[in-house]
């Protein structure tokens, strides 16, 4: 790929995949599929500075008429021949000498992108490879004379054929996320419980899973991968080491919170600091808390829509149940009278009652694992976009609060007509002496030279602010794409595991139905038998019965007029 460094799409590839650097292991689709992730998902192509221009030296003279300042000045001579700088003309006549010199301030090109850290410079050992990690296995400590009982987990990390095994408490997860918060504020930091859990085993059982995603989304993003805390997190066996880098990490926290803007890390060590009219960055971040609102409430909804499914579900299984003991009563008084036929119909019923009664209760725990207790991870999430989101909202508000401050300046400075103290070179100070009447003409010409490190300071916490504007609309993307990733494969489990229980159920009401044609398929061979043997079938001969029962009562001798009349 142009602009690329292959032997880093390699490693992207390899880390995706087992084998991935075998193209015999890809579809095309899948391929195509990943190419534009690593494209789309993780910045531009890799920076390279761009070419210094060597330094102009100024002339008055010089042609100046539309010149990027970053190239080198043409003096006249090396206009083509019959050109000079008199022949020059617009429309209406020459252009003005402060024309001149505000179009030349107006025609620097904004910058794209500002160097940052990359991730293979920062590398640690868990980049570019397939990591996966478990929480399992947790005990309770039994606390002190001071302290209160508490869980400990044990995380499992596989990579490179290599496994870590280490020991950590609820606070090293919330104090890891933390961290990450600090060192990576571009990024969106995976939820984490900030609360002990109840001492009870199913509750331990939920917080080991939820630990778990908290991990797994973290190792997924390369980024994340270059921090060494994390690589110690997982790794360092010893408590008290682990400690004391925990307490070196705490005592660096505003050191690591206020690093320059260069030493962010992104994968391909390229800032993108321009946000383009129109585009889903620009739309996004004006609608950034409605997004998060509409988030959280729908996940929330669904959540309550699946709790409630769950309990009428176990409703449901219990009349099922229900239904089944009844259906063994039934059997049992046939038996009384040994009507054996309607024995085994009950006896048949009640075992799909059980089996309906057991797939319903299934369905249910579906609704409530598979979707509630799933999607509450995701709930949480809508938190950790406000992080991201509020870190750009704290910028602009800086942003507009330096700009209004710088103008209020810049305006003081204007009123006292004295260029001197504008805090300009000493090239552009002789030239707004030489031009001080135009300049005072002009306010907007005027505040271009006026205090040129601030205004530069200005832009460049500009650019940072597009590229905290462009990386909320960047993450939201990356976490919804491996959401997706996560959710096909959840809801693909649960999808076989349910299709199973139907299979299930579906075999029990099989069962009946082939019983009851059998049952149906005898009784009808008996009546032809009986017919063909000159004998009337039981129903013709209960039929007659009543007829002669209905004549006597109605005194006919028998001959069954009165039930045919009727």
């Amino acid at each position: 790929m142009k602009g690329f460094n292959q032997v880093e799409f390699a490693q992207y590839i390899d880390s995706k995949k087992e084998n991935g650097t075998d193209i015999d292991n890809w579809t095309f689709d899948d391929l195509q599929a990943v190419v534009y992730e690593f494209q789309a998902y993780y910045g531009a192509p890799i920076y390279q500075e761009p070419p210094v221009a060597a330094e102009p030296i100024h002339d008055p003279n010089a042609y100046t008429d539309y010149q990027n300042p970053d190239q080198p000045i043409e003096s006249p001579e090396s206009q083509p021949a019959g050109v000079s700088q008199q022949e020059e003309k617009k429309e209406g006549g020459e252009q003005p000498e402060q024309q001149q010199i505000h179009s030349r301030l107006r025609s620097k090109t904004p910058k794209q992108h500002l160097k940052t850290k990359r991730c293979e410079e920062q590398q640690t050992e868990l980049n570019f490879k397939r990591v996966d990690i478990e929480v399992s296995e947790s005990e309770v400590k039994e606390g002190g004379i001071f302290s209160a009982s508490y869980p400990i987990y044990k995380v499992s990390t596989t990579f490179a054929g290599k496994l870590l095994e280490v020991r950590r408490k609820d606070a090293d997860f919330l104090f890891l996320r933390k961290h990450l918060l600090r060192g990576f504020p571009h990024l969106i930091i995976p939820p984490c419980p900030n609360h002990q859990p109840k001492l009870m085993a199913d509750k331990i059982k939920k917080r080991e899973k939820y630990y778990t995603r908290f991990l797994q989304a973290i190792v997924r993003c390369e980024e994340l991968k270059t921090s060494r805390f994390l690589f110690t997190f997982l790794s360092e066996q010893d408590v008290k080491l682990f400690q004391k880098v925990q307490k070196d990490a705490e005592r660096l926290k505003d050191q690591i919170k206020n690093r320059p803007f260069e030493e962010l890390v992104t994968f391909s060590g390229a800032a993108k600091v321009i946000v383009q009219p129109g585009s889903g960055s620009e739309r996004f971040n004006k609608m950034l808390n409605e997004t998060t609102e509409n988030y959280q409430t729908l996940y929330r909804e669904a959540i309550n829509c699946a709790k409630t499914l769950h309990e009428q579900a176990m409703g449901f299984s219990a009349s099922f149940h229900s239904m089944k003991r009844l259906m063994d009563q039934m059997a049992e008084q046939q038996k009384r009278i040994n009507c054996h036929s309607q024995v085994q119909v009950f006896e048949n019923i009640s075992k799909v009652m059980s089996s309906t009664g057991v797939f319903v209760k299934n369905l249910g725990e579906v609704m409530n694992k598979g979707f509630a207790e799933h999607l509450k991870y995701n709930l949480h999430e809508a938190d950790t976009f406000r992080d991201l989101f509020s870190h750009r909202e704290n910028l602009a508000q800086q942003q507009a609060k330096l700009e209004r401050a710088l103008q209020d300046k810049k305006e003081k400075l204007l009123k006292l007509r004295d260029p001197t103290k504008w805090g300009a070179s000493r090239e552009d100070l002789a030239e707004m002496i030489r031009m001080r009447e135009d300049l005072f003409k002009d306010r907007e010409l005027a505040f271009d030279y006026m205090l040129p490190k601030e205004t530069q300071d200005i832009e460049q916490k500009r650019y940072e602010l597009n590229f905290f504007s462009n990386q909320c609309w960047d993450e939201i993307r990356r976490v919804s794409k491996d959401n997706g990733m996560l959710l096909t494969e959840h809801f693909k489990d649960y999808a076989m595991l349910h299709c199973t229980q139907i299979s299930s159920n579906a075999s029990s009401w099989e069962e009946l139905l082939n019983f009851l044609l059998t049952a149906c398929e005898k009784e009808r061979e008996n009546e032809k038998k009986l017919i063909e043997g000159g004998v009337q079938p039981v129903q013709v001969m209960m039929q007659q019965m009543m007829r002669q029962e209905d004549a006597l009562v109605a005194g006919d001798g028998g001959s069954g007029a009165s039930r045919e009349n009727a």
